[in-house]
């Protein structure tokens, strides 16, 4: 057996094709040559022998192959192009999955990153402005975050008047592409294409989020020093310039003018009318000498507890009682009455 193995070993070693078909092949003479041994020793020969002369009557291994080669030809080319057809189409279908998934989460990605910017053009740049023009956010000292933002402002306006042009011309570029071009690069094209447009994207909100969001932080420990007085001097004067604008409007019945200042108008009242400070402000308006002695008093009392706090650090007692008593002076001028501190609500 040993024997025969060898002998169908090389026959089919040289067979092109898929192992399932030497397999078939193998079989198929290990059967014809056992049954030719089988009938060679029902004739009386030793069951080596017979074997033997089977062996040697079936033909030698390369001319038994051109043999095989020659009768199942046809059929290995038939087998070899089902094959490619088969990794052709794996191939095709696993590309046309991956590339469908690639285009829908760069989609998903540029929906978000417009709507993203455009929440922020449309509501949020304009509170930021008005807040900055009000005076609540103070750059003073940081000319290149300013700087940004102001810039941020020009284009957040100029996107919000051509927004539905930007995304016309968008839509018809698109368009264009999708008609025109037929090369085998396409897919990789528009891949290219909306990755560059989320790169994009992405800059302008990083650009977005720091041009907004770093002006208040470094505004926010000012919040407590700003002054209501001026606050409630600018939301006056707002009201009176709109009021104005819009009387003079009424005149010649500018519809769009009158609504614009009587939005402004009614904005800055909601403002005083909810702000706390602002109706003791108003009344204090007539005795602006006694809030600006006080202002003075109080700038001399911080001064004196400043001092007192150096002197401490310095453990100079002379110096700090003397800055005690300059507070105490100071402080005691400005009158103000002793409140117990606020105290938070039992849930």
């Amino acid at each position: 057996m040993d024997k025969l193995e060898r002998y169908l070993d090389q026959v089919c070693r040289g067979i092109a094709g898929p192992r399932s078909l030497r397999q078939h092949v193998r079989r198929e003479l290990r059967e014809h040559l056992l049954d030719a041994a089988a009938e060679r020793q029902a004739g009386g020969l030793p069951p080596d022998e017979a074997l033997d002369r089977a062996i040697e009557d079936f033909g030698g291994p390369e001319q038994v192959r051109a043999e095989l080669e020659a009768t199942h030809g046809h059929r290995l080319m038939a087998v070899v192009i089902d094959k490619a057809m088969q990794w052709k189409e794996n191939t095709m279908k696993a590309k046309w999955l991956w590339s469908s998934w690639a285009h829908l989460a760069l989609a998903g990605i540029l929906a978000i990153e417009c709507v993203f910017l455009t929440g922020t053009f449309v509501f949020i740049a304009p509170k930021f402005k008005q807040m900055w023009q009000e005076g609540w956010i103070n750059m003073e000292g940081y000319g290149p975050l300013m700087s940004s933002a102001l810039t941020l402002f020009g284009w957040a306006d100029w996107i919000r008047e051509h927004c539905w042009w930007l995304f016309i011309s968008t839509a018809v570029i698109w368009a264009l592409f999708e008609w025109r071009s037929r090369g085998e690069q396409k897919p990789f094209i528009r891949l290219a294409a909306m990755g560059s447009a989320a790169l994009l994207l992405m800059a302008g909100i990083i650009w977005t989020f720091a041009a907004i969001t770093l002006p208040m932080i470094v505004s926010m420990p000012n919040l407590a020093m700003l002054r209501p007085d001026q606050v409630v001097a600018h939301k006056t004067a707002t009201i009176d310039k709109s009021i104005a604008a819009t009387e003079q409007a009424m005149a010649n019945k500018d519809w769009p003018t009158i609504e614009d200042n009587l939005r402004d108008a009614s904005h800055a009242a909601d403002t005083l009318a909810k702000m706390g400070s602002a109706a003791p402000m108003i009344l204090s308006l007539h005795d602006q000498p006694k809030v600006e002695a006080l202002r003075t008093q109080l700038t001399a009392a911080s001064l004196a507890l400043r001092s007192a706090e150096l002197a401490s650090r310095a453990k100079n007692s002379a110096r700090m009682e003397s800055a005690m008593k300059e507070f105490h002076e100071a402080y005691g001028k400005a009158a103000i009455p002793t409140t117990q501190p606020a105290t938070m609500p039992a849930k």
